[in-house]
């Protein structure tokens, strides 16, 4: 169950969803390996905002990944 935080049980957020666009896949379809890394941020970035820790904020606090 969800919270309208977006935050799920147990803490976890809600999982996001992507489309995979034309240019990120290879001619069988697939994700090409070099995406992997962008999907994986985004997903990070959404998992921050839901528990309402904006990447602007831990910068602010002198968390640099």
């Amino acid at each position: 169950m969800t919270g309208a935080d977006g935050v799920g049980e147990g803490g976890r957020a809600d999982p996001v969803s992507l489309e995979v666009r034309h240019y990120e896949a290879d001619a069988y379809g697939h994700v090409n390996y070099a995406n992997h890394i962008h999907y994986l941020e985004v997903g990070r970035l959404e998992a921050l905002e839901a528990l309402a820790i904006p990447l602007q904020e831990m910068r602010r606090q002198g968390y640099l990944f």
